[in-house]
């Protein structure tokens, strides 16, 4: 649309009513994945605190700039930060959730400060994979932003940081005989 023309009131009303709904699609979204973690006993910050909600961006750093989620999983004393991303993945188009472990807390004050600090550490090749039992327990990529929050909704309701566990040295320590590391997530951290 050049400057000259203007938009007609109907137009007008469906932007809105776009806007509403995707902004009502979001929430509904990010209430899911604050239930998933709420039901998950595993989801604890420093082994007693609830995990806080989910952090939401329209204009994340990963190189697509699209929206993004970013969940702090599971906190440990012993160095164990498990966090649940979600991202547009330019190489292929498609949307990606993720769980990865990193070595040090995000401490930051602002929404859009955490997912620069996040960016920053696997830039840094600070993080590892997650060990999985099963396929699609630590990466998932689907077509479209609504599949990818149920994807990582799953994935956080059955998050087990036993199952999922590196030492302080970021040693892959899971003690179940069919776990793996889940190595996709080196092909969209980069």
């Amino acid at each position: 649309m050049n400057k000259n023309e203007s938009l007609k009131p109907t137009e007008i009303n469906n932007m809105i009513n776009q806007d509403e709904n995707s902004t009502i699609e979001i929430s509904n979204h990010l209430n899911q994945i604050q239930t998933s973690l709420k039901n998950n006993q595993d989801c604890r910050s420093n082994v007693f605190k609830p995990i806080s909600s989910p952090y939401y961006t329209k204009k994340g750093c990963m190189p697509s700039r699209d929206k993004e989620i970013l969940v702090l999983l599971s906190e440990s004393y012993y160095g164990n930060r498990f966090y649940a991303h979600v991202f547009k993945n330019i190489k292929n188009n498609k949307w990606v959730s993720l769980i990865a472990w990193m070595p040090s807390v995000i401490a930051t004050a602002g929404k859009n400060e955490i997912f620069k600090v996040y960016t920053s550490f696997f830039s840094n090749l600070e993080y590892a994979p997650c060990a999985i039992q099963e396929q699609d327990q630590g990466f998932k990529e689907d077509n479209n932003f609504s599949e990818a929050c149920v994807s990582i909704s799953n994935m956080i309701s059955l998050f087990e940081s036993k199952e999922r566990m590196y030492d302080n040295e970021g040693v892959f320590q899971s003690k179940s005989p069919n776990s793996c590391a889940e190595m996709r997530i080196y092909s969209v951290y980069y």
